[in-house]
């Protein structure tokens, strides 16, 4: 494979384009996904009495309240990864999927996913808590490790490692990927919410903001799974060849 080759197959402008094309493509499945993984969580969000449970004086309620959230956004978004990278994948093979399909996908391999997310999880704030930079560091090198659960039938310490030997030699093209992958929903979440302040202080605001979010995070990581089919792919054709 020549060096003009791998740098057009992992260009970054295609993986933007397929994932938008993906995404678009098999909107009414994505849209399926968020509304049942991600709007229970942001309603029970809503419900929370945070008002009382994070006050000035109070940093464990603070605590709490963080650590809730955290933990059910964390639930979702595994789930949300384990039925998308179903969907990606598919319709990049060109057998798309519909939104049962991907269900039923991401239920197999739930347990799989969480534990695997949670060990990655507190790996990469071991290491953070030491330092900042290998907490990134880490992170980045397991970027993969639930696509990997989703779409490999691995876990555990093979997913985490897997992804590692992905991202490596490539740590910082999978970072700057990354980084403009979401930085996607984060210029368009941060161009929504100004227009949500329009509307009374309820808490139906917050679930239709945090819900919008959500549906623009899986267009982010519907690039990431592309990048990561093909990068796949490119890894193991030079493994082949070396």
């Amino acid at each position: 494979m020549t060096m003009e080759n791998t740098t057009e197959r992992l260009d970054l402008g295609r993986f933007v384009t397929q994932g938008w094309t993906v995404y678009r493509g098999n909107f009414p499945a994505v849209l399926m996904i968020v509304l049942a993984f991600s709007l229970p969580v942001n309603i029970a969000l809503s419900m929370l009495p945070s008002g009382e449970m994070i006050r000035p004086d109070d940093y464990q309620g603070f605590g709490r309240y963080l650590a809730l959230a955290v933990a059910m956004g964390f639930v979702s978004n595994t789930f949300i990864v384990l039925a998308l990278s179903k969907v990606v994948e598919s319709s990049v093979a060109g057998s798309p999927v519909g939104a049962a399909a991907a269900f039923r996908h991401a239920y197999s391999r739930w347990g799989a996913g969480l534990s695997t997310g949670l060990v990655a999880a507190l790996i990469v704030l071991g290491l953070s808590l030491l330092f900042v930079v290998p907490g990134i560091v880490r992170g980045v090198a397991y970027s993969f490790c639930i696509m990997l659960v989703s779409l490999r039938g691995l876990s555990g310490n093979a997913a985490l490692e897997r992804s590692r030997s992905l991202v490596r030699g490539r740590w910082w093209q999978v970072f700057w990927y990354q980084f403009v992958f979401f930085l996607f929903t984060a210029v368009v979440t941060a161009a929504v919410r100004p227009l949500l302040v329009l509307f009374p202080p309820v808490a139906l605001v917050d679930v239709v903001a945090n819900t919008i979010h959500d549906l623009f995070y899986a267009c982010s990581m519907a690039m990431s799974i592309s990048y990561f089919l093909e990068l796949e792919a490119v890894v193991g054709e030079e493994k082949a060849g070396s």
